[in-house]
C-alpha cells in the first residue's frame, strides 16, 4: 500500500510538472540550433556572336555592262566571337532605275519593264546558277547552296582562315536595247545566328536548333506585322514609318538600310507591356518621329547599338518612359542622337515611380535636355552631351557619370530642375569623375531635396558657380572639399 501511494504521488507530481511546463510554453517561440553555408563562386557569362568580313573585292564601278558581260565579286567571313555561328547571305538595300538619278530609284519590281535586275544572273563559286538579282532579293536569301551559307568556329580570323565567298554576275545575252542606260545598286547582307555545337550544363546540344536569322522586311506593313508578332527582323530596304508600330515580345531589329519616321506624329515604336526591343543600327540613319523614337508605358527593355538618329522633335524625347511604366531597362551603346529643333529630352521619365536602370556607353547626344533619371539608376561612360538645359537630372536614384563631355549653352530651367550641368534631388546621389564641362549654366553641380554629389578630377568651366543648393538637406563634395552640407 505504501508503494502504491508513493507511486501515485510521483505520477501526480510528474503530471503537475508537465502541465506547468506546457503553461510556461504557451505564447513563446522555440529557438533551435541552426547553421548555414554559402555556396559561393556561381557566375554566368554570356557568349558572343561576332561575324566579321575581310578581303572584300567589289564589283568595279567602271564596268560597262552589256549582254554577255560578267564580273566577279568576293569576300571572306570570320567569327570574332566565342560561340559557333551559322550564316546565310542575302541582297539588301537594292535600288535601280532607268536613269542616273538616284532619287528616281525604286524597289517595286512591277513598275519597270526594263528592270536590269531581272536580266542579271548570279552564279556561285562552283558555277551554279542561283537566280537573278531580282529573284534572290525577293526570296530574302541566296537559297540553300552550300557555297553561300555555312558555319564558322569561334575566333576564326576572316582574312586568314575564314569562309571564302565568291559570286559572278552575268548579264543575259538576250537582254535587249531597253536595258541601255539602266542601273542598279545593292548590298550583300551576311546574317548570322547561333549554331548547334556547344553543349549546355545538362549535356544537351540541340537547345539552339531553332535559332533563326529573323524575317526580312522591306515595307512598313511587313515591319509592323513582324514586330507585332514578336519576330526578329532585318530591314533590307529604306522603310518609311507613318504610324506607330506596337512591339510585342522580345524582338531585334537589324538595320541593313535606313528608316524614316519623320512623318510619324508620335514615336514610331511603342512597347507593349513586357516587351523588349533591340535595335542594331550599325552605320545606318534613322529619322525619328515628331516626339522621338520609343515609348515605354509598361514593363519594358530597350537596347540600341550604334546608328545615327536625327529628327525635328517637338517637345518629346528620344526614349519616353511614362508614369504607367514599372520595370524598365535602357541601354544605349555608341548612339548618335541629334534633335535639330533642340526641344527634346534624350530620355524622359517625368513622374516615373517604378524601378529602372539606364546604361549609356559612348555616343553623342544633342537635345534640349539630357537624361532625366527618375527612380532610375544611371551609369554613363565616355559619352558627349550637347544640351540647352540640364544634362543629367537625377531624382531618387544613384548615378555614376564618368569620362563624359557636357556642353550646356545657354543654361535654362527645365521644369522643376535648375539648369545645372548635373542636378540631383529627392535623396538621389551622383558620383561624377574624369569629365569635362563647358558652356553656361546656373551652376555646375546643383542639389536640392536631399541630393548629394561627389565630384572628382573634373574640368569645370571658369566663371560659373561650382555648386548651388536650392533647398536644405543637400551635400556637394568636389575634389575632397565639402562645398555644401546643409
Amino acid at each position: 500500500m505504501t508503494n502504491r501511494k508513493t507511486t501515485k504521488k510521483a505520477l501526480l507530481g510528474s503530471l503537475l510538472a508537465l502541465v506547468l511546463c506546457f503553461s510556461m510554453l504557451v505564447g513563446t517561440t522555440f529557438a533551435w540550433f541552426t547553421d548555414n553555408e554559402a555556396i559561393e563562386g556561381n557566375e554566368i557569362t554570356a557568349g558572343t556572336l561576332d561575324l566579321t568580313v575581310g578581303d572584300i573585292v567589289l564589283l568595279n564601278a567602271d564596268y560597262l555592262w552589256e549582254p554577255g558581260f560578267c564580273a566577279p565579286f568576293s569576300f571572306k567571313l570570320g567569327n570574332a566571337g566565342s560561340l559557333w555561328l551559322k550564316y546565310e547571305l542575302a541582297f539588301g538595300n537594292l535600288h535601280y532605275g532607268e536613269t542616273e538619278d538616284a532619287a528616281e530609284a525604286t524597289t517595286e519590281f512591277a513598275g519597270l519593264e526594263s528592270n536590269i535586275t531581272t536580266v542579271l544572273d548570279v552564279y556561285d563559286s562552283q558555277g551554279n546558277l542561283l537566280g537573278t538579282v531580282a529573284e534572290l532579293f525577293e526570296a530574302g536569301n541566296f537559297g540553300d547552296a552550300a557555297t553561300v551559307s555555312g558555319r564558322i568556329a569561334p575566333k576564326t580570323d576572316a582574312a586568314t582562315a575564314g569562309d571564302a565567298i565568291a559570286f559572278t554576275i552575268k548579264m543575259r545575252e538576250e537582254a535587249g536595247n531597253e536595258y541601255q542606260g539602266d542601273w542598279c545598286k545593292f548590298d550583300i547582307i551576311a546574317k548570322a545566328t547561333q549554331e548547334v555545337e556547344e553543349t549546355d550544363g545538362n549535356g544537351h546540344q540541340d537547345y539552339d536548333a531553332d535559332a533563326t536569322y529573323g524575317v526580312p522586311v522591306a515595307t512598313e506593313a511587313e515591319l509592323a506585322n513582324a514586330l507585332g508578332n514578336g519576330q526578329d527582323v532585318y530591314v533590307t530596304e529604306l522603310i518609311e514609318i507613318n504610324e506607330p508600330i506596337t512591339v510585342t515580345g522580345d524582338v531585334t531589329i537589324d538595320l541593313n538600310a535606313n528608316l524614316d519616321a519623320s512623318l510619324t506624329a508620335a514615336r514610331p515604336f511603342e512597347l507593349e507591356d513586357g516587351a523588349s526591343l533591340t535595335i542594331n543600327a550599325g552605320d545606318k540613319a534613322v529619322q525619328v518621329g515628331e516626339y522621338g523614337l520609343v515609348k515605354i508605358a509598361g514593363n519594358g527593355d530597350v537596347t540600341i547599338n550604334n546608328g545615327k538618329f536625327t529628327g525635328d522633335v517637338d517637345n518629346g524625347a528620344f526614349i519616353k518612359v511614362t508614369n504607367t511604366a514599372a520595370d524598365v531597362n535602357i541601354v544605349l551603346n555608341n548612339v548618335e542622337y541629334t534633335d535639330t529643333n533642340k526641344d527634346s529630352f534624350v530620355i524622359n521619365m517625368y513622374e516615373y515611380a517604378g524601378e529602372a536602370k539606364i546604361t549609356i556607353n559612348g555616343g553623342i547626344y544633342t537635345a534640349k535636355s539630357g537624361i532625366q533619371a527618375v527612380n532610375a539608376d544611371l551609369d554613363v561612360k565616355g559619352a558627349t552631351f550637347n544640351t540647352t538645359g540640364v544634362a543629367f537630372e537625377i531624382s531618387g536614384s544613384d548615378a555614376i557619370i564618368d569620362k563624359v563631355t557636357v556642353n550646356v549653352d545657354p543654361g535654362v530651367t527645365v521644369g522643376s530642375a535648375p539648369a545645372a550641368f548635373v542636378s540631383v534631388s529627392s535623396d538621389g546621389y551622383a558620383k561624377v569623375t574624369n569629365s569635362t564641362f563647358t558652356g553656361n549654366a546656373v551652376a555646375v553641380y546643383g542639389v536640392y531635396s536631399g541630393g548629394q554629389i561627389d565630384a572628382a578630377n573634373n574640368n569645370e568651366p571658369a566663371g560659373i558657380e561650382l555648386a548651388k543648393a536650392w533647398e536644405t538637406n543637400s551635400k556637394v563634395v568636389v575634389d575632397g572639399k565639402v562645398l555644401i552640407n546643409n
